[in-house]
């Protein structure tokens, strides 16, 4: 009996490495918010407007808006602190008190310094030409 050719070994091929998941390399926006001074009846024309589902079931009534999709940020529809409407969006930071002491030293305000809301911390703070712009910390 003829012996069998052996076979030359083969060497396995590696298993390709995953795409590190990418972190945002500068703060991204992670929240925008219309303040009312009458909250129900801009609750209600957003609603009708885009058929939102804006839902309200908190001690405060603010109307969250989920986002619509992968690409897209979530929001909300809450009371106006100071009785002015306005939109604002906010910025997710590693630390409030730090980006609000750099947006003073480049001319800006503080409008509500670091603040506990329930599980969210946030601040604010008006920019030169007086916009109001909402920080998250995380």
């Amino acid at each position: 009996m003829a012996k069998a050719k052996k076979k030359p070994a083969t060497k396995k091929k590696a298993a390709p490495k995953r795409a590190a998941t990418k972190r945002a390399a500068q703060p991204a926006v992670v929240h925008w918010e219309v303040q009312a001074r009458d909250l129900p009846k801009q609750q209600q024309f957003f609603s009708n407007l885009f058929g939102w589902k804006i839902d309200t079931n908190n001690p405060m009534q603010y109307g969250m808006i989920s986002g619509a999709g992968k690409d897209t940020i979530g929001g909300g529809i809450g009371p106006a602190m100071d009785q002015s409407s306005r939109v604002t969006f906010y910025i997710q930071v590693p630390d409030i008190n730090q980006t609000l002491d750099k947006a003073q030293g480049l001319g800006a305000q503080t409008v509500l310094p670091r603040t506990a809301y329930g599980p969210v911390i946030m601040g604010l703070f008006r920019g030169l030409e007086g916009n109001v712009i909402g920080l998250v910390e995380g």
